[in-house]
Formats: C-alpha cells, structure tokens, sequence
C-alpha cells in the first residue's frame, strides 16, 4: 500500500492453500483438429479456484481454494455455422453434429425464400446447464434487425433475435431444438 504496511483491521481468517503436492498440479489443454468439412476444438481445465471460495471450518475461520473442472468444446460446420459450447455447459460428453439439412425439418414460414440454407445441429432436445452460442454467418449486409428461424421436427418455427458481430449473426440458446 502507499503506506508502507498493511492498512485496516487485521484478519484472523487462515487460507488453506492446496498442499504441493502432483495430485494439486493445475493442467490446461486445448485439442483441436479438422474431420472432412468440419474443425473441432476441446478444452479442459482441472485445478483450483484463484479465489477462496468459502471456509473448510468456519468456526476456525479457515477459509480454502475448491477444485475446478472446467470443460468446453467448439465445432464449426459446413458454410462456417459454428456451435460454441462454453466451459461447464454439459455435464457429460456429447458429440455434436452441424449439417446442411431441411430433412425432417417442418415446411418454411410464408414469405421466406425457398432457397434459404437450413442447418440442422444435433443432438435434439440437447439441454445445457448455461447457453450455447449458434454463429452464423452472413451473406452481404446485415439487416437492421437480425433474426435466425429455428425449429424442430416436432415444433414450428421461432424468430430468434440475434445480435451481429461484423459478418455472423449470433444466437444465445438454452437448449438445441
């Protein structure tokens, strides 16, 4: 501090810090690679918060640093459609595939042009515990209004409103229909 020492009440908490020990070592790994028309990526995180994140004995006020498991992944598809699965989305491995495909898809809305490309990403039904990102990209320039179509071989067809990043069109979901 600009006071040359420690300013303010002292603290009688204890941080427990993770003991040196191999089992205690942080890893970090990124995968990544190409199958035919699709590029792949996975990410893997295993260590400790950089935080205490609550007391291993609050009557002792020790306060401790939890695990982490972080785990993410990316796929981009055929035309650059990308499906960005952020770290801690899925609680087990899933594979996950983007196809240029209307088979099984319910007939498009009135007034959409019949040559509009149609992705479909499965699995179906695929719940994550926090949104995924769906990117699209965009032919020509962006409308004031950005919207994507999506539905599922048992549901109608939504309006999405996405935002625009540069020349991608990019939805928030829940969950893959």
């Amino acid at each position: 501090s600009f006071k040359g020492g420690i300013v303010g009440v002292e603290s009688h908490r204890l941080i427990l810090e993770p003991p040196f020990q191999p089992e205690n070592t942080e890893i970090a790994a990124r995968v990544y690679g190409n199958i035919e028309s699709y590029e792949w990526a996975g990410y893997a995180y295993r260590g400790f918060y950089k935080n205490p994140m609550g007391y291993k004995n609050e009557m002792l006020e020790q306060l401790y640093y939890p695990e982490l498991y972080v785990y993410g992944g990316s796929l981009r598809g055929p035309d650059g459609v990308e499906l960005i699965v952020p770290p801690g989305a899925l609680t087990e491995q899933v594979t996950v595939r983007i196809a240029r495909s209307s088979a099984g898809a319910p007939p498009l809305p009135p007034g959409v042009r019949p040559d509009v490309p149609v992705y479909e990403i499965t699995p179906h039904d695929l719940e994550f515990l926090q949104p995924v990102q769906v990117r699209l990209p965009l032919d020509g320039p962006a409308p004031e209004l950005p919207a994507v179509l999506v539905a599922s071989p048992t549901e109608p067809w939504t309006t999405n409103l996405s935002r625009v990043e540069g020349q991608t069109a990019i939805i928030d979901r829940p969950r893959l229909v």
